[in-house]
């Protein structure tokens, strides 16, 4: 069995899809998570912890999503590549 190269282009192309989703999906976890924080109105111990690594999280998922976007790109300019040949 083998497989042409349009047929590579287009799981290349469904890979971009999940990346590209993936990206979108982090991108909203972290807006949740954002405003369960900022939905906190007791102050304690437990919510001052939780704040501290919502935080950090949240910095560390916009890194998380730009990667995604750019494996996306790179999906994608894989799948453009592979149909053209």
């Amino acid at each position: 069995m083998t497989t042409n190269h349009f047929e590579l282009a287009r799981v290349a192309w469904q890979a971009r899809d999940h990346m590209y989703r993936a990206a979108i999906d982090v991108r909203a976890a972290r807006g949740v998570l954002l405003e369960a924080e900022g939905q906190m109105q007791w102050r304690s111990r437990a919510a001052e912890q939780f704040a501290a690594r919502a935080d950090e999280v949240v910095a560390g998922s916009e890194g998380l999503a730009n990667r995604c976007d750019i494996a996306a790109d790179t999906l994608l300019a894989i799948g453009n590549y592979l149909a053209e040949r």
